[in-house]
């Protein structure tokens, strides 16, 4: 997107579409910049062997995101939709 235009109605789709290519997930939330400049990202993700995940992704740069691992799964669900993840403190 143009960050000067005032309603973000102009965007340009990246060249690197699609950012994650993790298997079978969708639903990636809104990502948070920690102190160090590392985005992070939650993303839902389930398979009938693991059940339903949240699995953590990072960046450095917004555009390349790479894998780091499950943060919170169960074996009652086989997909989760819609995990959310944001900073609480600036821990």
């Amino acid at each position: 997107t143009n960050i000067s235009d005032p309603t973000l109605t102009n965007w340009t789709k990246s060249l690197l579409n699609p950012l994650i290519t993790y298997p079978n997930g969708r639903d990636p939330s809104i990502a948070f910049q920690d102190t160090e400049n590392n985005y992070y990202l939650i993303y839902g993700y389930g398979t009938e062997e693991l059940g339903g995940q949240a699995v953590l992704f990072t960046s450095k740069d917004f555009l390349n995101w790479t894998y780091l691992h499950p943060i919170h799964s169960n074996q009652y669900d086989k997909f989760w939709e819609c995990p959310d993840i944001f900073n609480i403190t600036n821990r």
